[in-house]
């Protein structure tokens, strides 16, 4: 019964990260096109909503791949070590549709993680994929949370 209360306290987490990184996407839509140029005059409270952004969406795929994941196989009695042995397991179980897109969050997770705030032709390109990310992440989310309510 403790993992389950571990998941249901874990998914109200995403859910609040999800609902703000939502949020922060309809913000820095308002802020498109982005360039460097524009990058580098945007005043500081629109420059938030980028690391609001960039930190929820890092969060969101963070508290899912690192507690929902687990919590998931050990209530299905499932074992695997190593993380990519998770995410097969999770694509073979029908919790996620593609491993490698679950490897490529985290990739573009720990890239974002990496910014120089003076290199804005980087920022851009990464913000220009978290973007597309983020929305596919929200989606994501919001399909496993009917998927662990029927665990």
């Amino acid at each position: 019964m403790k993992q389950r209360s571990f998941l249901a306290y874990y998914a109200n987490i995403a859910d609040i990260q999800s609902t703000r990184l939502k949020d922060a996407l309809i913000q820095v839509n308002k802020l498109l096109p982005l360039s460097p140029a524009v990058l580098a005059n945007l005043p500081a409270d629109k420059l938030a909503f980028l690391d609001m952004l960039t930190t929820r969406f890092g969060k969101l795929q963070d508290i899912i791949g690192s507690k929902i994941f687990p919590l998931i196989l050990n209530l299905l009695e499932e074992d695997a070590v190593a993380f990519i042995d998770k995410l097969n397991k999770l694509e073979k179980l029908g919790y996620i549709e593609d491993a490698n897109w679950w490897v490529e969050l985290r990739e573009i997770r720990n890239k974002i993680a990496h910014d120089y705030p003076d290199n804005h032709d980087l920022i851009c390109s990464h913000i220009s994929v978290v973007i597309i990310k983020a929305a596919e992440l929200i989606e994501f989310w919001q399909k496993l949370k009917i998927k662990i309510a029927r665990l």
